[in-house]
């Protein structure tokens, strides 16, 4: 639902952000939403004041109540995906040596 707002608000860019798995997740615990992102360069980018803004803002909307929003870096995230190449190998006709 929160995304669901954040594309109506936020700026394309950071959109792309939030919205991407593999760049961030977030967890809503009680009055906290925390953000977990891959690297200092994303959360930078998160903690400005318009985009910090725009994700209160659609978490109130979204919950009808005041949330406090975190941005963490947690380097997991990005080393925890697989690749595009791994996804390859489900087809069976793609082999890796």
């Amino acid at each position: 639902d929160i995304l669901t707002v954040l594309k109506k608000t936020m700026q394309p860019g950071q959109y792309n952000i939030v919205s991407n798995e593999q760049m961030a997740k977030g967890e809503l615990l009680g009055n906290t939403l925390t953000v977990s992102v891959p690297n200092a360069f994303v959360k930078g980018q998160l903690e400005q004041a318009q985009s910090m803004d725009c994700i209160k803002n659609a978490a109130r909307e979204a919950t009808g109540m005041e949330i406090n929003v975190k941005v963490l870096e947690n380097k997991s995230i990005q080393n925890g995906n697989t690749g595009k190449l791994d996804g390859l190998s489900k087809f069976g006709n793609v082999k890796f040596e």
